[in-house]
């Protein structure tokens, strides 16, 4: 009988060591905010938990991307600056709609809006 008890034990600790690297993944993974971008396109950026503290972000669009998406930074009241590189030529409908708090924008290169 009290093997079973140590077995039963040692299943529990596993367990909980599971569900506790899981969390603590799941909030690493969230600390910094990122970009979503498919094919090409910034689809939106999504809040990181660090960003939510400082109550500001300074956005560096990469070189591969060719177009920002509608409604990519909309209702972002977090973003102060925004660097958009020469590789983006298009810059689609309300992508900075309400962003209250966007101070600057630095454009390299010229694109369609």
């Amino acid at each position: 009988m009290p093997k079973k008890n140590v077995k039963n034990k040692k299943v529990e600790v596993v367990f909980i060591v599971c569900i506790t690297l899981f969390i603590m993944i799941s909030i690493l993974m969230n600390l910094r905010g990122h970009l979503v971008i498919k094919k090409g396109v910034v689809q939106r950026y999504r809040v990181g938990i660090i960003e939510r503290v400082k109550k500001k972000i300074d956005i560096t669009i990469p070189e591969d991307v060719s177009e920002i998406g509608n409604y990519a930074f909309a209702n972002n009241d977090l973003i102060d600056k925004i660097i958009i590189p020469s590789g983006v030529k298009k810059i689609d409908e309300f992508a900075f709609m309400n962003c209250s708090n966007l101070k600057e924008v630095d454009i390299h290169g010229s694109l369609e809006i």
